[in-house]
Formats: structure tokens, C-alpha cells, sequence
């Protein structure tokens, strides 16, 4: 008899999923429950488990309780995108630091909080996007070593902090597209190493645009946003800048390996 790699449910019409489901069984790699009608994480399921990957996007989920994916020792990536969270609790995971994939995008969180991924040294591929987000906390990469892909677009942030870094970290994609940003600080490059990023659609003006264009030069950063040119040359006109809905091309190299159950 083949040995059982994975639990896959998605699709299911699950709406529960009870304390101690899944104890007993064989070690497995991943649990999927994507797309059913869960609404909450309860502990005893989840944690203690020695699974890689736990995928519950496109479910209806909107409280987690504290430490459910505690204990998780090979736990690689978490998927909970497309659900109706309301925040990012780091104590979901206590002592599961293996994390390197984290799925949070369209949801309806509204701030990530100081320290949130303090506890993932080896977290490389981030997706917020498509929440409520108005702020970013102090220190939000804490002991983050590398960040292949970050994408906070499409929230409403006006403001990134260069303190949300840890000195020395490398970003290879960050991306801020269609927010309510207008200005960034110069610091934001000097905080950490970003290899690209992407701010296309938010409120720019021009003097703040040839700002960042000149610390993206000076610091060997690709902006993300094939319009950035035409919007100077449109300034000489008196056209503001209202950004861009061209597509952009992405620089992912890994990523797509790291998401893969």
C-alpha cells in the first residue's frame, strides 16, 4: 500500500474541523482545505502536527485561536488567503520558526503589528495584499534573513517606516502598489538591501517621483513601474501623476519553488 502523503479535502463543503482530526495518522506532508465554509481554527487540530504545509485559503475563516499552529517543527507554509481575518497573531505559531511561506493576502486585516515576524528567521515569500492595512509596526522583519518576495499592495498604507526592517536584510521584491503613498524616505533604501520594488498607482507627485528615481539610482534599485518615465516627462506638462494600471513584470526567481506542496 502507498504511504499516505497528504490529506486533501478542498472543495468539501467542510464547516468544522474538530479537536484531534487528525491525530494517529501517519506522517504526512500536507493537510488541504481549501475552499470549504470554515470559520475558525480551533486548537488541537493543527498543532503538534509534523506536517510541511497547511493550505485553508478560500475559506470563510475569521478567528484562529492562540498557538493552533503551534509546535510545528517542518511547518514550511501556511496558506490562509482569501478568508475574513482581521489580523496576523505570531502566537498562532509559537515555536513553529521553520515558516518560510505565509499567504495572508485578501483578507481585511488592518495593521501588522510591531514584531509580527520576529519568529521567522527563514521567512522568504510574504503576501498581504488586497487588505485594509493603514500601518506597518516597528520592526515588523525583526530577525527576517532574507525576503525573496513581499507584496503589501493594493491595502491603505501612506507610510513606510524604514524601522520596519532589521539593518542589512535583503528584500529581493517588495511591492507597494495601489496604496495612498506619496513620499518615501530616503532611509527605506539604506535600511535594507531591495533588489526591486514596485509603487505604481499610488498618489505620487512629481518632486517626490524624481526623488525616489534619483535613491533607486543611487542605490542600484529597480522601480517595478514601466510608466515612472512618462510621468516625468508628463510633469513638464502639468499632468499629474495619477499611476498606472500597465501590467508590471516580476522578478520571482524561487519563489514559485517555494510554493510548491
Amino acid at each position: 500500500m502507498p504511504q499516505l502523503k497528504g490529506i486533501y479535502a478542498y472543495n468539501s463543503s467542510v464547516e468544522i474541523v474538530f479537536p484531534s482530526a487528525f491525530t494517529n495518522l501517519p506522517e504526512i506532508d500536507v493537510i488541504d482545505l481549501s475552499y470549504n465554509r470554515i470559520e475558525d481554527v480551533v486548537f488541537d487540530v493543527f498543532n503538534d502536527l509534523n506536517l510541511q504545509n497547511v493550505v485553508l485559503s478560500s475559506n470563510n475563516i475569521s478567528h484562529i485561536d492562540r498557538g493552533a499552529f503551534s509546535n510545528m517543527p517542518r511547518l514550511n507554509s501556511l496558506l490562509l488567503d482569501n478568508n475574513n481575518l482581521r489580523e496576523f497573531n505570531k502566537l498562532w505559531l509559537t515555536n513553529s520558526t521553520s515558516v518560510k511561506v505565509l499567504d495572508l493576502s485578501s483578507n481585511n486585516i488592518l495593521a501588522l503589528w510591531a514584531w509580527s515576524f520576529e519568529w521567522f528567521p527563514d521567512l522568504a515569500y510574504l503576501d498581504v495584499s488586497f487588505n485594509k492595512i493603514t500601518e506597518i509596526g516597528l520592526g515588523t522583519f525583526l530577525n527576517v534573513k532574507q525576503l525573496d518576495f513581499a507584496d503589501f499592495s493594493g491595502n491603505d498604507i501612506t507610510e513606510v517606516k524604514p524601522n520596519i526592517f532589521y539593518r542589512g536584510i535583503t528584500v529581493r521584491e517588495l511591492r507597494f502598489a495601489m496604496n495612498h503613498i506619496s513620499s518615501l524616505s530616503e532611509e527605506l533604501f539604506t535600511a535594507a538591501d531591495i533588489h526591486l520594488i514596485a509603487l505604481h498607482m499610488n498618489p505620487w507627485t512629481c518632486p517626490d517621483l524624481k526623488k525616489v528615481m534619483k535613491w533607486a539610482t543611487i542605490y542600484n534599485v529597480k522601480i517595478l513601474d514601466d510608466t515612472v518615465d512618462d510621468r516625468i516627462n508628463n510633469s513638464q506638462k502639468g499632468t499629474d501623476v495619477l499611476g498606472s494600471l500597465d501590467e508590471v513584470d516580476t522578478a520571482q526567481d524561487g519563489v514559485e519553488a517555494s510554493l510548491k506542496l
